[in-house]
């Protein structure tokens, strides 16, 4: 699985599971480890 993958597939279910929980926040911030960098990336969700 590459980074973008791996990011898709993480960003996929924190946005599953919030939409199940609504205390858990308004959003989710991801960090991508490699051996070379680190990425780092918010996605904003429902905030109803």
């Amino acid at each position: 699985m590459n980074p973008d993958e791996l990011f898709e597939a993480t960003a996929q279910a924190m946005l599953s599971a919030m939409e199940r929980d609504a205390v858990s926040g308004w959003g989710v911030i991801v960090y991508t480890i490699t051996k070379d960098k680190v990425n780092i990336k918010t996605i904003k969700a429902r905030m109803d």
